[in-house]
């Protein structure tokens, strides 16, 4: 019984090329890190894709399959449900500088041009920490629509919640792990703009 374990191992061990094997292990990495950041299932599925293309080109060699897989989720969930380059990197505890620089190593390869997250789709799990109503998030999402700023979304989703709710900008500021300051100055431009 023992050797046809043995066997068998053998047998999967040299079936498997490197490549697949290593596909495998991004796999699994990607679905730990989808599920570990409250994604979607087709941010995973297009991580996955994304990687395929990546090593079927040679483009993985040399790099951590951890920080890969990592800033492929990190440019999937972009578009869809977007995570700062902190919050990726504290899942795999790295430094978010390191996600940056594989991000521009690999962006030419994967022929993606990466735009700024748009506000609007920080506000509802901004919404969801600090424990706003639908209404509040409602008229941030006004707010937000008849202002154009050219400022980071995370921070002008932020002070739309700020202008529209009842807590102050030190509670908002180390709720969402964002700078007073930035908090301020977005806040004085979307009220100017209103």
């Amino acid at each position: 019984m023992g050797k046809k374990r043995d066997k068998e191992k053998i047998i999967k061990r040299f079936v498997y090329t490197t490549r697949e094997r290593s596909i495998f292990f991004a796999r699994s990495l990607i679905n730990k890190y989808c599920s570990a950041l409250a994604l979607p299932r087709t941010v995973s599925m297009e991580s996955l894709d994304m990687y395929r293309k990546l090593s079927e080109k040679g483009k993985t060699r040399g790099l951590r399959t951890e920080t890969v897989c990592a800033t492929l989720v990190y440019l999937a969930a972009h578009s869809r449900s977007p995570r700062t380059a902190e919050e990726v990197a504290a899942v795999i505890e790295c430094d978010p500088q390191e996600l940056y620089n594989i991000q521009k190593r690999l962006s030419p390869a994967l022929e993606i041009k990466i735009l700024p997250a748009q506000a609007k789709l920080f506000l509802p799990r901004y919404a969801s920490i600090l424990g706003l109503s639908q209404e509040a998030e409602t008229a941030a999402a006004k707010l937000l629509k008849r202002a154009k700023l050219n400022r980071s979304g995370k921070i002008l989703a932020a002070a739309a919640l700020y202008l529209c709710s009842d807590l102050t900008q030190r509670e908002i500021a180390e709720k969402l792990k964002l700078s007073i300051v930035s908090l301020r100055e977005a806040a004085q431009q979307l009220s100017a703009k209103k």
